[in-house]
């Protein structure tokens, strides 16, 4: 298709104007053709096509650029896009950034083969005229869910999918602004090179485009006043052959207007992109989310980002290897932390949803929603549950079956002569099969990462703690040394409810008190009530001292810490 193709088949943006309540409509609608899982007809190329529209909007940003340096005139339309492409580029490089391969191919497709919620966005994008803003995101995204949820990796693309189908939408309005350039550009200079007379120039006649006649008539209105005596027959000539030109003109002239406005309109929305927190988006967005938001612990929403993106991660894990949804997995986990009595420590913990997901609740979980594990699975469980007998049972066997390989190649080797040579042959060996088995084991088996929560606004009186530092009292340099390092930590972690303290023991002595442990004592003391009158002004907190006396140790035959 060549561009005056596409700008013919181009549909007016005006006409495809949604009001709130008929994007409404239309989100239902979307949600009912798309509620069920179908097998693509054929797969889309959806990197290949903002490519070409990448490529599209970079020729008309080069041919604009080339008119604007040769001084002349260009449209408002072409304006936005000159002084504002740092903004497009800014768009494909995130679409690159955020879009990798394997997370598209994992995106729930269409019957066409397009993402799901690629039709979300570009059809919000089609009916709004790319006239964005957060509220009509959200809402037009929530009323789609009312029918047909989201998966997780579908609520992260929706920025993503907004930057292609404006990037798109673009690139069908950069078409129109290069092809009225090269229209301008090719009548202007059929009428520079006509040497006036009683008839049109013969490409003008031999066209049948009405919009190159109406282009020609645009120019006249413009033209130069020492070009007019050369030119004033040319409006008749080109009424005569066209009598509905001046319609075309205002045609043309209103078409203009709406891509100006519609260029802006991108432009600004993709501006809204870059700074809208899409974080906050997202929590109000997925269902998954706010299923996990009603923990009955209520700790799930006090975490930090990355415990609750690994939580969301399980879940959807989870629903990959079972016949059952996202949002249902984590009904499911929500409804057996429920289920728990809230009396005791050991049931407060099972009452928060992490214990079904990444604790020792999750084959629970798992039989819930009939996951099947994958055989790296088992292999992975095998090794966390029983790690040490088989990591020195690997190392076992790697040595010794290295070592008899050795052995074997040294047959004539008197047994005396071989089994001295072994000890040392054995030790190199045992510290290849420890590297070899570390190397796998550390590839295999991920590391257990402990749920964190989210302290960023500080330490809340309910999770208060104390930070102690275990302590040999020998010397009063050595205490002086001990007292600067917890003022380091108290510098760099000043909290309210967080304390610090040191926990000191003697050394080891014949009796249970030396002469020197009191001044020592005092020396200690002295030292903790000069860190609080330097940072908090009082003698109370946050820095403390715990001695622990000696006691008798009859094995040791010793008065010890």
């Amino acid at each position: 298709m060549d561009m005056q193709e596409a700008v013919a088949t181009e549909p007016e943006a005006s006409s495809n104007l949604f009001s709130l309540d008929l994007l409404r409509a239309h989100a239902r609608t979307l949600a009912q053709q798309t509620d069920r899982s179908v097998q693509p007809r054929k797969a889309v190329n959806l990197f290949g096509r903002i490519e070409s529209a990448a490529e599209s909007i970079r020729a008309t940003f080069e041919m604009l650029s080339a008119s604007g340096r040769r001084g002349e005139a260009i449209s408002r339309d072409a304006e936005w896009l000159l002084d504002n492409f740092y903004v497009v580029e800014e768009q494909l490089h995130e679409i690159e950034e955020d879009l990798p391969p394997q997370y598209f191919a994992e995106l729930p497709k269409t019957e066409s083969g397009e993402p799901r919620v690629y039709l979300l966005a570009s059809e919000l994008i089609c009916h709004t005229d790319g006239l964005l803003d957060e509220a009509l995101i959200v809402d037009f995204v929530q009323t789609f869910q009312e029918l047909c949820p989201l998966t997780i990796g579908e609520v992260w693309a929706v920025p993503i999918m907004l930057r292609m189908g404006l990037v798109e939408q673009l690139s069908r309005l950069s078409v129109e602004m290069r092809l009225q350039r090269q229209q301008q550009l090719k009548v202007q200079q059929w009428l520079t090179d006509w040497p006036g007379g009683p008839s049109l120039p013969a490409e003008l006649v031999q066209t049948d485009q009405t919009i190159l006649l109406a282009w020609a008539l645009m120019w006249l209105d413009e033209c130069p006043a020492d070009e007019w005596s050369r030119l004033a027959p040319l409006e008749r000539l080109l009424l005569e052959r066209c009598p509905d030109l001046h319609q075309r003109v205002r045609e043309i002239h209103q078409r203009q207007a709406a891509r100006q406005l519609s260029v802006g309109n991108l432009i600004t929305a993709m501006r809204l992109l870059s700074a809208l927190d899409w974080m906050s988006f997202f929590e109000r967005c997925s269902y998954v989310e706010q299923a996990l938001r009603t923990d009955p612990a209520a700790a799930y929403a006090e975490m930090d980002d990355d415990t609750r993106d690994r939580y969301r991660h399980l879940i959807e894990k989870l629903a990959k290897r079972s016949e059952t949804s996202e949002l249902a997995v984590a009904q499911a986990a929500i409804r057996l932390a429920a289920s728990v009595s809230a009396e005791g420590a050991i049931s407060e913990r099972q009452r928060h949803v992490g214990f079904w997901l990444v604790d020792d609740g999750r084959p629970v979980l798992e039989r819930e929603c009939g996951y099947r594990p994958t055989l790296l699975d088992g292999i992975i469980r095998t090794l966390q549950h029983s790690g040490v007998q088989w990591y020195a049972a690997a190392i076992l066997t790697i040595t010794v079956g290295s070592l008899l390989t050795v052995l074997n190649f040294h047959r004539p080797l008197h047994n005396a002569m071989a089994l001295l040579m072994g000890f040392p042959v054995a030790l190199a060996l045992s510290e290849l099969a420890v590297g070899l088995v570390n190397y796998f084991v550390t590839r295999i088996v991920p590391p257990s990462v402990l749920p964190k929560l989210d302290l960023a606004g500080g330490v809340p009186v309910e999770h208060r703690s104390i930070v102690v530092v275990p302590s040999m009292l020998t010397s009063r340099d050595d205490l002086a040394e001990m007292l600067r390092r917890l003022e380091l930590h108290y510098v760099a972690n000043a909290e309210t409810n967080v304390s610090f303290a040191l926990l000191t023991d003697f050394a080891d002595a014949s009796s249970e008190i030396l002469e020197q442990d009191a001044d020592l004592i005092a020396a200690a003391r002295a030292g903790i009530q000069e860190l609080n009158l330097r940072h908090v002004g009082e003698s109370q907190g946050p820095f403390y001292l715990f001695h622990r006396r000696r006691c008798w140790n009859a094995s040791e035959g010793k008065w010890m810490g």
